[in-house]
């Protein structure tokens, strides 16, 4: 099928359109997330710009050639559009087009629910080194008086990162007495 040009210019004129309102909606998410004073803002301004993409994505009958064809009275209904031959008319509950769009408002609803949470506050990691080898490392947070979390972490040679190991909870006590012991096999190596 040759190119309509006058078809053409209508889509391209439509993107062109587009693009301007994404880039300004993208250039607004971008400014909140460089004024952000906190991570959660930035968290919060992002999930916002992706939702704003998802609802962005050009795929509907603005951005289709057959569409913008049959607005154009090059055919007469859905049934007569070459896209329909080979993913059936776009209004059906099965057509590729009802697919893609069931999908997006799936991809759309799980962004918004699962990306960041309002309310959501990131620690500060409080974390103290206690002990670094050449593969294994070791942290200590204080939680309260009388309370010590120790945290181990490995180094994935594969993947290049330091990932975590365990954890345990022990009270000040016994964290200054493993201190002591452990600070003493360090020094005796």
């Amino acid at each position: 099928m040759k190119v309509n040009e006058e078809i053409k210019e209508k889509l391209l004129k439509n993107f062109e359109k587009w693009k301007k309102e994404l880039n300004r909606e993208i250039d607004y998410y971008l400014d909140l997330i460089k004024e952000a004073e906190r991570v959660e803002y930035i968290m919060h301004s992002k999930k916002r710009l992706l939702l704003r993409l998802l609802r962005y994505f050009p795929i509907h009958r603005d951005y289709c050639y057959f569409c913008i064809m049959k607005d154009s009275g090059k055919f007469d209904t859905c049934m007569s559009c070459p896209y329909a031959k080979y993913h059936q008319e776009c209004p059906q509950k099965c057509s590729d087009y009802a697919i893609i769009m069931k999908h997006l408002d799936m991809l759309y609803e799980l962004v918004d629910k699962l990306y960041y949470y309002i309310g959501e506050e990131y620690e500060e990691d409080s974390r103290e080194p206690f002990y670094q080898g050449e593969n294994f490392r070791i942290f200590v947070e204080k939680l309260d008086d009388d309370l010590v979390k120790i945290i181990w972490e490995e180094y994935n040679e594969k993947d290049k990162e330091w990932k975590p190991y365990g954890r345990k909870l022990i009270s000040r006590k016994e964290y200054e007495a493993v201190k002591h012991t452990f600070e003493q096999r360090v020094y005796e190596k």
